[in-house]
């Protein structure tokens, strides 16, 4: 199993961040999810993507109220989460 991190920002233009490159970037992490999936399913080789959404960093401090209409405080999951260390790597999935 292959698991891609892509964003919700390939598929949402984020405000007031203008960041096309890397929402460029994202789309194609979800695509190439995509083409590999496809390509790679009769060797039974499953390839999926994960899209986080909005996440408290130094570049997008999204608790500010500049961001309010950014729909960041509507997500299902009630706001945004702060970035935090895992112990196991998830390139490790199998």
């Amino acid at each position: 199993m292959i698991v891609n991190i892509g964003s919700i920002s390939s598929i949402i233009v984020n405000r007031p961040q203008w960041q096309p490159a890397y929402n460029a970037s994202k789309a194609a992490v979800h695509q190439l999810t995509r083409s590999l999936a496809a390509e790679w399913a009769p060797h039974n080789i499953r390839v999926n993507a994960l899209a986080p959404g909005y996440v408290k960093t130094e570049m997008a401090p999204v608790d500010e109220p500049q961001y309010a209409s950014t729909g960041s405080r509507t997500c299902p999951c009630a706001g945004t989460r702060r970035p935090r260390r895992s112990r196991r790597a998830s390139s490790t999935c199998q």
